[in-house]
């Protein structure tokens, strides 16, 4: 009887806590709802009535309105508030380390961004489609807090505002997680003059304009001017100090597609594409399936993609087992026509690397004349008509570089290890360069070790400013010691 009597009380007592849990829950999502609605309430009030004085750089007047809005507000908005009012209570604050001029990539476009140590910043899309035709180009204010970085827009486009949490990868790279999940990838362009920080670069003036409109204006100044020969020079001067283009992508449009008309066909293996002066295309596209050779037909649309031409197959032809790349790169050599992917642009620049002659036999081309073998491609030509980082990756001497890091070995697949007795199985690894694209290091680099099997492959998967990650395969009982020497040129 008296253990039944203290089963009916715990239970009691379980029943009192799980309901009461679920009252503190419908509480806390009541206040939370009504705390949320009137803070909204007074955000809204606090933006549009006439305390924010004009005249105010987007900082000031937004910790205006966060001001206004702490004042307002009581239990419980005043809680909900409270990271954002601590927040706009720290800033100004612009650590050295983010001071400086910055490329800024996220999926279909790339920036350049100059922030300040004065907590102003100056944006510009250099390559790619901005989702906001209106924000190309771009100004406001920036400040560090708690891990996040802030983001102060002219007009008071966003209160709260723009709040992203800081990834920190090294001296040179960084990422912003957006509100929507995407990653936008910061890499460091070069110092700006600071004397709070202690570096020196170009002279950024916060108060002319920025970017193209710079280049607008001092235009427009020079022939104000006269446009003599002396203002010329200081043109260009000025243009030379200020900007950092020449270190991004270079924003350069492709042939019109009018103009390249045409039927491009390499070996039997490369298949054949015919591209029609509306855009459309056909093509006839050869890959293995299930170890076999198969073909299958393709159509679509193509249209200009800066450099590029991008392909859009139709609903049809996306069924396919094997397909035409994304995009391909229109190069014209001598009088013969030829469109890469990238992949073909990799090996492209890994024969010239080598020292070894270029062979397009696989590359779709089209053209007469004589044939592409028998007319030498320099290096130099090139470097002035690849995009990057390919043309960057053509390199004046052949790099000289280490591995380590080596990642276990393995087998490359489980199949590696099914084969017939006496065939040599193929393994893999993962090692890090000591040399990025700062080096000229591209992702589809080839590498080259002395002294290793002939199987032996590498090649570059990922980079950084001044390493980056490689694969190897080979076949055999090879395996790599601690470090391992590599070049983009192989031994004699």
């Amino acid at each position: 009887m008296k253990h039944s009597r203290k089963l009916r009380s715990g239970l009691r007592w379980t029943s009192r806590i799980i309901g009461f849990g679920f009252l503190i829950l419908i509480v806390y999502g009541a206040l939370h709802l009504r705390g949320g609605y009137k803070l909204a309430q007074h955000i809204e009030a606090c933006r549009s009535s006439g305390t924010i004085v004009e005249g105010l750089n987007p900082l000031q007047r937004a910790q205006s309105v966060s001001a206004c809005v702490e004042v307002a507000s009581s239990f419980p908005e005043s809680w909900l508030f409270r990271d954002t009012a601590a927040m706009m209570r720290s800033l100004p604050n612009a650590p050295c380390k983010y001071v400086g001029s910055w490329t800024s990539t996220r999926p279909g476009s790339v920036y350049r961004f100059t922030l300040g140590d004065n907590g102003k910043f100056r944006t510009e899309l250099v390559s790619g489609t901005s989702p906001y035709p209106d924000q190309e180009i771009g100004s406001g204010m920036w400040g560090v807090w708690n891990g996040k970085m802030a983001w102060f827009y002219p007009e008071m486009r966003d209160f709260p505002p723009d709040v992203n949490r800081i990834i920190e990868l090294d001296a040179d790279h960084f990422s912003l997680i957006e509100l929507n999940g995407v990653r936008t990838q910061f890499t460091r362009l070069g110092a700006i003059a600071s004397s709070v920080c202690g570096t020196s670069g170009p002279q950024i003036d916060w108060n002319r304009p920025s970017g193209r409109q710079a280049v607008v204006a001092r235009k427009q100044q020079a022939m104000e001017e006269g446009d003599t020969e002396v203002n010329r020079r200081d043109f260009d001067q000025q243009q030379s100090e200020l900007d950092t283009t020449g270190l991004l992508p270079r924003r350069q449009k492709a042939p019109a597609l009018s103009s390249w008309a045409a039927t491009y066909s390499g070996t039997p293996d490369a298949g054949s594409l015919t591209i029609q002066p509306d855009g459309s295309y056909s093509a006839k596209v050869s890959c293995h399936k299930d170890g076999a050779p198969a073909s299958f037909n393709e159509a679509g649309t193509i249209r200009e993609d800066d450099e590029w031409y991008k392909l859009l197959p139709d609903n049809a032809s996306k069924a396919n087992a094997c397909s035409l790349p994304a995009r391909l790169f229109p190069l014209e050599m001598g009088n013969r026509r030829f469109l890469f992917s990238e992949v073909q642009l990799a090996e492209l620049v890994n024969q010239i690397n080598a020292g070894q002659p270029v062979s397009s036999t696989s590359i779709l081309q089209a053209g007469t004349g004589k044939a592409a073998a028998d007319e030498p491609w320099k290096a130099a030509t090139l470097i002035s008509r690849l995009p990057k980082p390919f043309a960057d990756g053509i390199l004046q001497r052949p790099l000289a570089a280490t591995l380590s890091g080596f990642s276990v070995v393995g087998a490359t697949s489980p199949a590696a290890l099914l084969q017939a007795k006496g065939e040599e199985i193929e393994y893999g690894s993962r090692a890090t360069l000591d040399a990025g694209t700062q080096n000229g290091v591209f992702a589809g680099m080839q590498l080259h070790a002395s002294g290793t099997p002939p199987s032996l492959r590498i090649v570059v998967e990922t980079t950084k400013l001044n390493q980056a990650q490689v694969r190897l395969t080979w076949k055999g009982s090879w395996r790599p010691g601690s470090s391992l020497p590599v070049s983009t040129r192989p031994a004699p």
